[in-house]
């Protein structure tokens, strides 16, 4: 949640400072414009969200790419993403922190973020509290002075202990003046009170200071909050003005004078009459001048135009590079037959695309973007080439395990990554089709073999090379050369130069499934890998028929001869063959077995 609100708050600090810079030349115009244009930043701070467009002014500063229509500086999930960044407006500033973020193991194990975040949050929720907890003592210390009012007319109450008039309640708002005032000063200060409530600032304002409550931490909205109030009593002076007319400009400046009292509440309740500065709420009421039809339309064209431009979000600033993000080359990966996988030390080989895609999708979700200056580039030592019009490809480094490159054409884009996923593609370079001369699967019952699956098939071998990477890495590692299970899958490739053989395991356990390579990492696995691997074993995989070869085992056997005999018996009834004809007629020494498990 904290980092969903950090973000917001980013989004507005930038809207604060436009609007800051609006309000100068918006100065000469009627204050109700000014007043109007925090409405965007309410929206800012309150809203996660917004569609993007060409006409966004806050892509004058430094933004990151919009997703799912939000500006994303810090990650809602920075705490428990393997390598966490930030992408501030200040890109320098990104650099520095992101210098000191965790990366790889050390923040996916040991969490190192998760303590800081914890107390940020608790800060930020405690900080919430006191506001409220201020506002609401406030409330109740004024009730309590307000208790001796007195009901003058309507809504309006006279109280002795006053010196300010206000506005207090939102579903049924009270007009509160000081006794002791003349007849003039009561009617421009009711007309002031009743233009608030007409306006409804009696309730924008409360609204306003909850809004505060939750950005508390953020200094440019807590000024965003105090000149939203003054240009909110200047726009209600002008407005009382307009309609009372312009001789009574001196005697309301009187009136503001007598009354003010230099004392700024900021607990959101009252509307006081004399809150803010006294000396610049004069001075506008006797500038004051009716605005020319000309300055309105403008005026109105422009905080319009403002509006709008700082409502919506940037559009990306490469658009048309959406192309270089991982999960954008799925679809693309998914429907390749072969994807060539070449490596500096074992040359090029070739695996499943689609299988490659899968496991893709799934390491992807870890990836972020960074950005590399052409001096630290470093040298590709694995590479993944994906065929389109323009050819596409993803690299990886062994200098710098944590680092992916994807590649369209001269476009380039850099990623920070888990060192497991370049761990991943160095298996995937030797167990390619091209290094694998077949892959054996046995199926272990009780530790023991109960039927073995030997594949050649080529697109079998695609697949399977990428099938034993996937899953999400488990915090615990093999300890042994064997599962600590008793039924298990053993996937050996044997490859054609060196006759060497890279051993995985797949089993399930308390109802997950897993892969392991011996005295290495532990992946559990989806139970759409778990069936895809059994399917191979089983025979049942259609990729895979011509390249199988069954070995059954002694047991496998005898089952297969009292299938055959009690088959046969069972036909005795039926018509009146002999039984030597019959044995005959099976032809016992050409048998085709289909299945692997009998």
């Amino acid at each position: 949640m904290f980092p969903i609100i950090l973000n917001m708050s980013l989004t507005a600090g930038i809207v604060i400072v436009l609007v800051l810079l609006a309000r100068l030349p918006l100065k000469k115009a009627p204050r109700v414009f000014s007043y109007a244009l925090w409405a965007v930043v309410l929206f800012r701070l309150l809203c996660p969200i917004s569609f993007s467009t060409d006409f966004s002014l806050l892509g004058i500063f430094h933004s990151p790419a919009v997703t799912n229509g939000s500006i994303t500086y810090i990650s809602t999930d920075i705490v428990h993403t393997a390598n966490p960044q930030v992408d501030l407006p200040l890109p320098d500033i990104s650099q520095v922190i992101n210098e000191t973020l965790p990366q790889g193991d050390e923040q996916i194990v040991a969490d190192p973020l998760e303590a800081p975040m914890a107390i940020a949050t608790f800060l930020w929720l405690f900080g919430i509290a006191a506001m409220l907890i201020y506002s609401i003592v406030s409330v109740l210390i004024l009730k309590n002075r307000l208790k001796s009012a007195r009901n003058v007319e309507q809504n309006i109450y006279e109280a002795d202990n006053l010196k300010t008039p206000f506005v207090l309640g939102i579903f049924k708002p009270r007009i509160f003046i000081p006794a002791g005032l003349t007849t003039e000063e009561k009617n421009y200060i009711i007309r002031h009170e009743q233009t608030h409530i007409r306006r409804l600032d009696h309730i924008i304002k409360p609204f306003a200071f909850m809004v505060l409550s939750l950005h508390w931490f953020n200094p440019l909205v807590w000024i965003a909050f105090v000149l939203m109030s003054t240009d909110m009593e200047l726009s209600c002076d002008e407005k009382v003005i307009k309609e009372m007319g312009g001789e009574i400009k001196k005697p309301y400046a009187a009136s503001l004078l007598s009354l003010a009292t230099g004392k700024r509440i900021l607990n959101g309740s009252p509307l006081a009459f004399g809150e803010g500065n006294v000396k610049g709420r004069i001075k506008n009421v006797l500038n004051y001048r009716k605005p020319r039809f000309w300055m309105m339309a403008v005026a109105v064209v422009a905080v319009i135009a403002l509006g709008i431009g700082l409502l919506v979000n940037p559009v990306d600033d490469e658009p048309d590079l959406s192309f270089l993000n991982p999960g954008n080359l799925i679809a693309l990966i998914s429907e390749i037959k072969q994807i060539k996988v070449t490596s500096a030390e074992y040359g090029e080989t070739y695996v499943s695309g689609s299988e490659l895609a899968k496991w893709l999708d799934n390491a992807e979700n870890d990836w972020s973007k960074k950005l590399i200056t052409p001096t630290e580039e470093p040298e590709t030592t694995i590479a993944v080439f994906i065929p389109d019009a323009i050819d596409h490809s993803i690299c990886f480094f062994a200098s710098d395990p944590s680092l992916a490159l994807v590649v369209y054409g001269d476009e380039k884009r850099y990623y920070n990554i888990p060192e497991e996923d370049y761990e991943a593609m160095e298996e995937v370079t030797l167990l390619g089709s091209r290094h694998v001369q077949n892959i054996v699967l046995t199926d272990y019952k009780d530790r023991k073999a109960a039927a073995s699956v030997t594949v050649t098939d080529t697109d079998a071998i695609k697949r399977m090379s990428v099938m034993v990477l996937k899953g999400d890495k488990e915090n615990r590692y093999a300890v042994d050369d064997i599962p600590l299970v008793s039924n298990y899958i053993r996937i050996d490739f044997k490859h054609f130069e060196d006759s060497q053989t890279i051993t995985y395991y797949v089993y399930s356990q308390d109802e997950k499934s897993y892969i392991e390579k011996p005295y290495s990492r532990i992946n559990k696995i989806n139970s759409a890998t778990m069936q895809a691997i059994t399917a191979i074993l089983s025979g049942e995989d259609n990729g895979t028929q011509s390249g199988l070869t069954f070995i059954s085992t002694e047991t496998d056997l005898i089952r297969l001869g009292t299938i055959a005999f009690d088959a046969y018996i069972a036909t005795l009834t039926s018509d009146n063959m002999l039984v030597s004809d019959r044995i005959a007629s099976c032809q016992l020494n050409d048998i085709s077995v289909l299945a692997g498990n009998i």
